[in-house]
């Protein structure tokens, strides 16, 4: 593996084990190092990006995924992966899980569409 050689940036997998705290301090160390000055995230983008997801209509992209990989700063491939997910099967996506992190201005989700779950689960959140 190649590692990044940028001023302030170190790569939390230098393959020591730290303990969670030290791992923790760390991401917190370097969220705020990278952070653009002036810039702040709150849940309010994520919840309607996770929004637009659940739904099978694009129209809330235009204003959404007008600055997707702005908005979603360290994430945006991320973010870009669930559109193109959420695209190529043509259904909703159903949010399991969601917690925003202060500290670290950024979000946490789980989803998945309905025919990624096991039967059972399918009828519970459908």
């Amino acid at each position: 593996m190649r590692r990044c050689r940028y001023p302030g940036f170190y790569p939390l997998d230098d393959g020591v084990d730290y303990p969670e705290d030290v791992r923790l301090e760390r991401i917190a160390r370097l969220t705020a190092e990278l952070r653009v000055p002036g810039r702040s995230f709150t849940s309010a983008w994520d919840r309607e990006f996770l929004t637009g997801l659940a739904g099978t209509d694009d129209s809330w992209l235009a204003e959404v995924g007008r600055d997707i990989t702005t908005r979603a700063d360290n994430a945006g491939h991320e973010a870009l992966g669930w559109v193109a997910a959420w695209a190529a099967a043509g259904q909703s996506l159903t949010t399991l899980a969601y917690e925003f992190n202060p500290q670290w201005s950024a979000g946490s989700a789980v989803a998945g569409s309905a025919w990624a779950f096991a039967p059972e689960v399918r009828t519970a959140i459908t």
